[in-house]
């Protein structure tokens, strides 16, 4: 008699796979996980068992889906499990556009596991646990947080990854002041935050229509939307790793500047204008982001970044179209460049 059996296992989100594999180059990318499905096949006394894990890429580009795709044609592909690399198989590999107004792609593809050896116990299949998924597991490239800094052009265009994860996130212009962002976070617990990148007082006011994988956020100076370049932070987890956080303030004149807490830089203010100021803060790399908020009954925030550089930034103030000076609590946070 043969026996041939299937379970399937639903996964929890908030986890996923690490997978690599060689087609003209190595390749590592970090997979949503879908189900497992156990396989057992039995002949009298030989027994053999196979695992089956759905994975799914998550939305990605046309470029991304060109170079992640090539998984299926791959005669070297590993799974990374809390047993080391196990070889795997893939099957069943199906390539969906998920937003065709964005051209975003997504592959899902079941993956084998390599086989048990054969059994002299029965029809009784043992099942390792090393398929669990591992969350928060390093990919070869060392982004192991769960943050993501980039920036963006006013027409939706030129997304460029600046600090964190290197995770997909592609923007595209909806409307004046209207972007939606594609993110493969693929969870609903998470929060973005911006500033103009300029010397207007254009900034990310707000976020709505917030799915697992896209939102959208608003953009403007007062009660009407404007399209301009935002630095943007998105955050679904922890924040570790190579992130530096620095969390200060300053007066309203300019002339004191105080450290609350985190990273160990030395940052001074001065005042350019009414409500623009100056830090200077040593960093020694352009790709960082400063939020803050006005301190006290105020609704004057940090609503924008100019004249960017490796240790300088000029950041302005306002509640409307308008400066205003203000004492501001803020926060740097940026990428240990060591």
């Amino acid at each position: 008699m043969n026996l041939i059996t299937k379970t399937r296992v639903q996964l929890a989100s908030g986890c996923g796979y690490y997978v690599t594999w060689y087609r003209n180059g190595w390749h590592v990318w970090n997979f949503n996980p879908g189900k497992i499905e156990y396989r057992s096949q039995g002949q009298k006394y030989i027994t053999t068992g196979q695992r089956a894990v759905q994975i799914n890429s998550g939305a990605v580009t046309a470029a991304q889906i060109a170079a992640i795709r090539t998984l299926v044609i791959s005669t070297e592909c590993y799974l990374l499990t809390d047993g080391g690399q196990a070889n795997i198989r893939p099957e069943q590999a199906t390539v969906t556009v998920s937003r065709s107004g964005a051209q975003a792609f997504e592959l899902t593809v079941m993956l084998v596991v390599n086989s048990r050896k054969l059994s002299d116990t029965g029809f009784s299949v043992y099942v390792p646990s090393n398929l669990i998924p591992l969350p928060a597991a390093p990919p070869e490239d060392g982004d192991t947080a769960d943050w993501y800094v980039g920036r963006y052009n006013a027409d939706g265009s030129g997304e460029t990854h600046l600090a964190g994860l290197n995770k997909i996130m592609y923007v595209t212009r909806l409307a004046t002041g209207l972007y939606q962002i594609y993110q493969s976070v693929n969870k609903l617990q998470y929060i973005t935050l911006g500033v103009g990148e300029g010397s207007s007082l254009i900034s990310l006011r707000a976020m709505d229509s917030a799915t697992r994988y896209s939102h959208v956020v608003h953009v403007s100076d007062d009660a009407t939307q404007n399209d301009y370049p935002q630095r943007f932070l998105t955050i679904w987890g922890a924040i570790m790793e190579n992130a530096k956080i620095y969390v200060g303030q300053f007066n309203a004149a300019g002339t004191s500047e105080t450290k609350l807490f985190g990273a160990d830089l030395s940052v001074s203010v001065s005042k350019v204008s009414t409500g623009r100021y100056e830090l200077t803060h040593g960093i020694g790399h352009t790709n960082y982001i400063v939020l803050g908020v006005g301190i006290g009954d105020t609704n004057v925030s940090l609503r924008s970044m100019t004249a960017i550089t490796a240790n300088t930034v000029e950041v302005n103030l306002s509640d409307d179209a308008a400066g205003n000076d203000e004492d501001t609590r803020f926060i740097i946070l940026y990428e240990d460049p060591a």
